[in-house]
């Protein structure tokens, strides 16, 4: 019996490798395959991270208007949060050769940062102060 990585002369023998295996081989040498399982990669992930997003923002907009920006923030550190916890409970790591949960979080967290930037301090404090009556007054 001969070993799948055996010579025959001076070159591979043919006959002990999957045809599979060989195509594979062919393939990740030119790069075609790996480019185009990154692609996929990233719609996968801008697929996700979209979702999570309108989610996000769908339940923001049922709250007054000065409270959707830091409600939205907080809704996304939030989904940032269970994103990252999935992906430690299904033993996903961060790595650079694939696209994983761990990315789709680190992208909703910079999402919650940037919504973090709009948030109305001066309107949110007249709100506190006024007990919850001046939400029609601020909006």
């Amino acid at each position: 019996m001969q070993r799948r990585d055996s010579f025959d002369g001076d070159r591979w023998n043919r006959r002990d490798w999957n045809r599979r295996d060989w195509d594979n081989r062919d393939r990740d040498d030119r790069g075609g395959t790996r480019e185009r399982a990154a692609a996929a990669g990233i719609g996968e992930l801008l697929q996700r991270a979209g979702l999570w997003a309108a989610g996000c923002l769908a339940l923001a907009s049922l709250a007054p208007a000065v409270l959707v920006a830091p409600l939205l923030r907080e809704l996304l550190l939030l989904s940032a949060v269970v994103e990252s916890m999935t992906a430690l409970l299904r033993g996903e790591t961060l790595t650079l050769q694939q696209v994983n949960r761990q990315d789709v979080a680190m992208l909703l967290l910079a999402l919650g940062l940037l919504a973090g930037l709009f948030v109305d301090h001066a309107a949110l404090q007249a709100l506190v102060e006024s007990g919850g009556q001046g939400v029609a007054a601020a909006g």
